[in-house]
């Protein structure tokens, strides 16, 4: 019974939810460059730890939406369509598109969390 309670919040927040961050496959891929750019270019830590989220998030968005022998193909036309002087804005909508879809998923982890039965320590 838990079991179905829990399996139906879980279902019942998934398809209430609106997509926060319904972009293209284009989108991600254009994400992965920039994320793999600045990882790999930016001098401050904290930038560069930001751009390695970025790249691992997309990443992981790309490598389930994309076949691999499509791949290099997507990453070439996109890699053409980024202009140097907007790399910082681009990245920028990129990271932030990342911590919307975290907040989401988060806010669910936590809605569906305080239904969970609470953990009992067992003794050894």
């Amino acid at each position: 019974m838990q079991r179905t309670l829990i399996s139906g919040v879980f279902l019942a927040a998934l398809l209430g939810a609106a997509p926060v961050s319904a972009q293209s496959i284009d989108e991600d891929v254009r994400c992965l460059i920039l994320g793999t750019v600045f990882q790999n270019t930016a001098k401050e830590p904290a930038v560069k730890q930001a751009a390695a989220a970025v790249t691992q998030y997309y990443l992981g968005r790309v490598s389930a939406r994309v076949p691999v022998a499509a791949l290099k193909s997507r990453y070439l036309a996109q890699a053409k369509l980024i202009k140097a002087d907007r790399t910082g804005p681009m990245m920028n909508a990129c990271f932030k598109s990342m911590q919307a879809q975290g907040r989401a998923v988060d806010a669910v982890r936590v809605e569906i969390g305080r239904s969970l039965p609470k953990a009992t320590p067992t003794k050894k």
